[in-house]
């Protein structure tokens, strides 16, 4: 779906998950973001509240295989813990 044609009442969810996945978060873009397990779950909280997603999501094999098939080493929070 185009980002254009998205209905009205979704289009703040399309803009942040847009922003998310760009990695632009009001930082300057030349500069480089540092991962640290605090950003990564507060970044997770605010997917999971702004898209709302169920906290489960961060439990879900197929999820768990996506950040392992991108390198990531971060401490995966439990659904209690989003």
């Amino acid at each position: 779906m185009h980002m254009n044609k998205i209905n009205p009442s979704s289009k703040k969810q399309a803009a942040f998950m847009k922003k998310f996945f760009s990695g632009d978060d009001n930082e300057k873009n030349d500069k480089q973001i540092v991962f640290t397990n605090e950003g990564f779950h507060e970044r997770i909280a605010i997917w999971v509240a702004i898209d709302d997603q169920p906290f489960t999501f961060v439990e879900y094999p197929e999820f768990r295989q996506l950040m392992e098939y991108c390198g990531i080493k971060a401490s995966i929070p439990s659904a209690d813990t989003v």
